[in-house]
């Protein structure tokens, strides 16, 4: 089964992001084929270099622990138009060919968060 995940909100501010990271993660070793494409402010949560508290869940664990299991895929104008590059992006999250449009064409399931 393929499952996409949209995920729009930042990483700060507002737990659906980090709660369909999670999501994300869980499914991810499931026999299905998960990716979260991260739109608009939900970029942030990929960016390198992010601090959290020790009482505060870890944003910066949770990305990189669904990028194992899952192809994370970066809305390429919503870098743009934030002026985040590649450079900045968490280590495995890479502009890719593929986006949000085949990504939903081949889904079997679409969540949008």
């Amino acid at each position: 089964m393929a499952i996409s995940i949209i995920l729009n909100d930042p990483s700060n501010g507002s737990e659906r992001s980090y709660n369909g990271l999670c999501l994300a993660k869980a499914l991810g070793g499931k026999q299905a084929e998960i990716t979260p494409f991260l739109m608009t402010d939900a970029l942030v949560c990929t960016n390198r270099g992010q601090k959290t508290s020790a009482v505060v869940y870890n944003r910066v664990l949770i990305p990189n622990s669904v990028i194992r299991k899952c192809e994370v895929l970066p809305c390429a104008t919503c870098m743009y138009t934030r002026g985040i590059n590649t450079e900045a992006l968490t280590s495995g999250v890479r502009r890719r060919m593929k986006g949000l449009a085949e990504s939903t064409l081949t889904a079997d399931r679409v969540l949008l968060l």
